[in-house]
Order: C-alpha cells, then sequence, then structure tokens
C-alpha cells in the first residue's frame, strides 16, 4: 500500500488500484475549510494522473 502526505486528508493506494481518500477533521466533524479543499482537489489530481489508479474510494474519518 502506498500512502500519499496531506495534512487534513488520508490517501493511500492499495496494491490492486484502489485509492481511498478520507477527509481527516473528526474532531470539527470534517468540516471543510479552504485547506481541506485544496487539498481534497489536489488528491484527486494526483490520483488521476496515477495510471496505477484504478478506482476511488471517498470517505471521512470519524462519524461524519
Amino acid at each position: 500500500m502506498t500512502r500519499f502526505q496531506y495534512e487534513t486528508i488520508l490517501s493511500e493506494l492499495t496494491a490492486d488500484g484502489v485509492r481511498r481518500i478520507a477527509l481527516n477533521r473528526p474532531g470539527s466533524m470534517n468540516a471543510m475549510n479552504r485547506k481541506l479543499i485544496d487539498e481534497v482537489a489536489a488528491a484527486f489530481n494526483d490520483a488521476n494522473a496515477d495510471p496505477q489508479t484504478r478506482a476511488i474510494i471517498f470517505t471521512g474519518e470519524g462519524k461524519a
């Protein structure tokens, strides 16, 4: 599994090409702020540019 570095989201790619992108601000119920929005956009751009990414699961950590 490959992990990518972001501050407000988690992004990891499994060996079979599934990329999991998760909002990682559970203390604020994953409320959106500028940093989070920018990192989500960057993670999707990175996934789009990566030929190993075959599918994306978009989720959040914690209750929300």
